[in-house]
């Protein structure tokens, strides 16, 4: 559901990364339940750095490039739109999408 609403917002990040020189694979995201055991699902973009892109200088870059294409309430009610990028040794970076 994630990616077929902001499918415009998608592509265009896709497209902007690609271009930068990062390998990008889009996986549909499990949808949040309450109750769920794994706190991951609670987010709406899932990030997962290769040891080449894991630098902390690449997150802050790629945070960067995240918000600039995904905004937070663009269609939808509810909880704000949430981010975590993953780094190889499991360091995760927590960020919110900004409003449009």
């Amino acid at each position: 559901m994630e990616i077929g609403l902001f499918s415009e917002q998608y592509d265009a990040l896709v497209a902007d990364l690609e271009g930068q020189g990062y390998s990008v694979t889009l996986i549909e995201p499990v949808e949040y339940r309450g109750g769920l055991p794994d706190p991951q699902t609670v987010y709406d973009v899932t990030i997962r750095l290769g040891q080449v892109a894991g630098s902390i200088l690449a997150v802050r870059a790629l945070i960067a490039i995240v918000q600039k294409h995904l905004r937070r309430n663009v269609g939808r009610t509810g909880r704000p739109r949430r981010g975590c990028i993953y780094l190889p040794n499991g360091e995760a970076h927590r960020f919110d999408l900004p409003d449009e």
